[in-house]
Order: C-alpha cells, then structure tokens, then sequence
C-alpha cells in the first residue's frame, strides 16, 4: 500500500520512491519516510498532477500536468 492516498503516478529507482500527488506535487519515499519533495512552491503546475517518468542515468523526472499539458523536467 502506498504512504499517500491520492497518489496518481509512480516512478522509483532502487531505494527510492517518488509519488505523483495530484493537488499537492510530488512525495519522495525513502527509508520508510514520505516527505513532500517537489510542490507548488517550485511550479504551480505541480498542484495538478497526473504522471511521472524517470531518467535514472541522467537523474531526471518528468513530471505532467494534467489541465495545462505542462512537462517539468526536475533533477534528483
């Protein structure tokens, strides 16, 4: 089960965990722990999300806005 109810999306690489949350942005879950990590204060597109995709090589998520068709390109 996941640690956030309202969760949208999921991508993850080995120990972590990051979570589309639609109203708030994005949770990281690490270590038992879920913690908001990316929310509206960095865009406001990040309040209504609907999907993740992550470039683990070059330590990147896709976050996508759901209304807007925003694509937020955000580091790890």
């Amino acid at each position: 089960m996941l640690p956030l109810s309202g969760a949208s999306a999921v991508a993850a690489r080995p120990g972590v965990m990051f979570l589309a949350e639609d109203d708030e942005g994005i949770d990281k879950v690490q270590r038992g722990r879920c913690a908001l990590w990316a929310g509206r204060a960095i865009h406001p597109a990040l309040g209504d999300l609907e999907g993740l995709a992550m470039d683990e090589r070059r330590g990147l998520i896709w976050a996508l806005a759901e209304e807007s068709g925003d694509v937020l390109e955000l580091p790890t």
